[in-house]
């Protein structure tokens, strides 16, 4: 029988690395979501989760991001930076997110979504 470490839930925040690798998973167990409750609570993070909505767990996984001091405005590769980094979406299986834009494309996605949500960056 393998048994996965849950060493995050050990630490008193949960480490950007972590929380980057929970908001990428295309689904969250129990496990994770009880970790994440946790984080939130020893972070100091008011929240309201309600039941069967992954977006809540998302949404309180990049406050717990930004309380760990991740704020600063990243850059796709095609270069694209959100308008307001603490927005995100989900556009199929992939969370367009500040933390996660940095290893995306976003040029494909729709012109009335990019034109909302993204600025590009002038070189």
């Amino acid at each position: 029988m393998i048994v996965f470490p849950f060493f995050f839930l050990l630490l008193e925040y949960m480490d950007t690395r972590e929380i980057e690798n929970l908001i990428n998973k295309p689904r969250l167990t129990s496990e994770d979501k009880k970790a994440i409750r946790k984080a939130a609570d020893e972070a100091g993070i008011e929240y309201v989760v309600k039941q069967g909505c992954r977006d809540c767990y998302d949404k309180l996984l990049l406050r717990l991001y930004e309380a760990n001091g991740g704020s600063e405005a990243n850059v796709s590769l095609d270069g694209y930076r959100f308008r307001d980094t603490k927005r995100s979406f989900r556009a199929g299986n992939v969370v367009y997110s500040n933390e996660t834009i940095s290893g995306l494309r976003v040029g494909h996605l729709h012109p009335v979504i990019i034109k909302s949500n993204f600025v590009k960056v002038e070189e």
